[in-house]
């Protein structure tokens, strides 16, 4: 499988949000939704499964396991979560991130063990995993970053209600650089590995309150996410 295969000119431009915040997305809005014991079709989930298809197997060439236009792999599971970013009117999914709870099977544990230098793969309620984070290839390149924007305050604003500390990544050396730069807290875990299309290192981001402060002040204001209320009960 070739997990991680993301060109760093294409991450680099999602993540412009991480040097400038210039407003957010008009008209949008952000779901959390859980996958349940089944994908249902016509679903904003399935969506965002077609969306993965139409980036990582069209646009990327990735392999990894599709079937019907959709992309999913061995982490899109019951337990899985899911933040997305839809149109507020029409519903459409713009874009959307994978989370998986450390403490359950997630793709740093079972697949690149090895990308941590010094620590064993964490397994605590603090510390979630995110992943197959992106926007809808088909719109512009500026709402493409807004899109990412949202994202982005979304994940540390999803963190502070479910009392998450830290959310783990993997991603190009240079975009970890551009992390630091950003003054958001990150922290680097490990040397880099080489995937076909180049170098990638393991990281977290710090979801402290200076870190949410910083983000919604960029974005312009907090998140709200839909959809939370049933995962910060059972987290409780």
């Amino acid at each position: 499988a070739q997990y991680g295969k993301v060109t760093v000119s294409r991450l680099l431009r999602l993540f412009g949000l991480l040097k400038s915040f210039k407003g957010h997305q008009e008209g949008t809005m952000l779901d959390y939704v859980g996958r349940g014991a089944r994908l249902i079709a016509g679903t904003p989930l399935d969506e965002f499964h077609k969306l993965r298809y139409k980036l990582y197997i069209e646009q990327e060439g990735w392999d990894v396991p599709h079937e019907n236009g959709r992309e999913y792999d061995e982490f899109d599971t019951p337990q899985a979560g899911y933040l997305l970013c839809r149109h507020e009117v029409t519903g459409r999914v713009l874009g959307g991130v994978r989370l998986l709870r450390s403490t359950q099977s997630y793709m740093i544990k079972d697949l690149w063990p090895d990308m941590l230098d010094n620590m064993a793969p964490p397994e605590a309620d603090d510390v979630w995993e995110g992943s197959r984070l992106h926007a809808d290839p088909s719109l512009a390149p500026e709402a493409r970053r807004k899109v990412i924007q949202e994202l982005g305050v979304g994940l540390y604003e999803f963190a502070r209600r479910c009392e998450i500390s830290k959310i783990l990544f993997v991603m190009p050396p240079r975009l970890a650089e551009a992390w630091f730069q950003s003054g958001v807290p990150f922290e680097m875990l490990g040397g880099e590995k080489h995937f076909a299309t180049g170098p990638a290192v393991a990281g977290w981001i710090l979801c402290t309150k200076e870190a949410l402060d910083i983000a919604a002040s960029r974005l312009g204001r907090k998140a709200d996410i839909r959809g939370l209320e049933d995962l910060v009960v059972s987290a409780a």
